[in-house]
Order: structure tokens, then sequence, then C-alpha cells
């Protein structure tokens, strides 16, 4: 699927200005759960208030292979965001983030990749690892030993001072294997890895 409409739900007028800084030409749907029977194709920013959207039986997830949903929560916490992407968003962020941290939520999700927070996104990976309980060598061979052990490390949901401080190595250095890592297992972020050092995706 290619997005190419971004749309608005909310009936908070200051929310819908704020993210209108970021995008002032989205359209702004109905604050109920009905507007994903009337769009196709698109990004949709949904408040995290609109009534029963947490319900795993809401409408709007039977509508989740057709959008892509960035939940926007007044108040995220970890619990709420990765119920969300159980359901299936693919975006958790600050209802009143940036315009421009906005744009780069909107690019990422757009570009096939999900939005979480730092916190959640190291839930996500250790859960990754603990699912899996190994790690695929074959996906690893095209890396040098070091970066074999940074992604090893990266996979199991460890921060990058984390693996500085495991590898006795600068986080400037870790950074700098993380991006030649992604680009030599084609991958673009640190969930993709994870999925692919522990043997669940190809």
């Amino acid at each position: 699927m290619t997005p190419n409409i971004l749309y608005f739900a909310s009936t908070d007028k200051a929310l819908l200005d704020r993210w209108a800084l970021a995008y002032p030409d989205a359209k702004v749907l109905p604050a109920d759960l009905n507007f994903a029977r009337a769009v196709d194709k698109a990004i949709v920013l949904v408040d995290a208030t609109v009534p029963g959207i947490i319900a795993e039986d809401s409408a709007l997830w039977a509508h989740k292979d057709r959008l892509l949903l960035v939940i926007c929560s007044m108040a995220p916490e970890d619990e709420e965001g990765l119920q969300m992407l159980q359901a299936g968003a693919v975006g958790y962020v600050h209802a009143y983030c940036d315009p421009e941290m906005l744009q780069q939520v909107v690019n990422v999700v757009s570009s096939g990749e999900i939005w979480v927070g730092r916190n959640l996104m190291m839930r996500l990976l250790k859960g990754v690892h603990q699912l899996s309980g190994q790690t695929n060598e074959h996906a690893l061979d095209s890396l040098t030993e070091r970066e074999r052990q940074v992604a090893t490390l990266t996979a199991k949901g460890q921060s990058n001072k984390e693996i500085a401080r495991a590898l006795d190595i600068t986080e400037r250095t870790v950074k700098a294997h993380i991006s030649t890592i992604f680009e030599k297992m084609g991958v673009s972020d640190r969930l993709q890895l994870a999925l692919k050092v522990n043997g669940l995706t190809g």
C-alpha cells in the first residue's frame, strides 16, 4: 500500500490546529470509528481519546489493511502503545509533539516502518528476542565480528549506551556500526533488525 492522503481524526480543535502546523492540507474526519470505512490507502492521525478506539473489536482495526493508523496520545504510556500496535497501529506518538517530529513520524510510517518511543521500542525488541530465544547466525554472515556483536546486542533490546559499555567502545562507534549493519542486512530500523537476527523474518 502506498498512502497518498493524510487525514486527522479528532474533535479537539486545539489539537487539530497543532497538527495542521505540520500538514495544513490534511483533511479532518469525523471523530468516530466509522471514518475508517470512508477512506482508503491513507495515513490517519487518530486522537487516542476517540471513544471506543482501545476496544479490540473496535471497527477501526477492521480496516487496518487499508490504512496506516498513527495513534496520538495526550499522555503516552508503554502499555497503551503496545496495545495499539498489537491491534494494528503503525505509530504511537505524543499528540502534542513538535510539528517537525510529526512530519518525521508520517515519513517513517509511509515508508513501511513503525514509529514508537524509545522505551517502547526497547520493550518490543526484548519481546522479539524472548519469542525466538535464538540467533539466526546465517543472517549475520555479511557482518564483521564486531558488527555481529553489535547486531546481536541490538536485537536483544540493548540501548546504544548499554552496547557501548558491554563492548568497551563509544556510543558514536555503536551508531556507526548500526548504520553499517542496517545497510548490509537490508533493514531500516532496530525492530526489523531484531526480527531478522532472531530468525522471525527472512
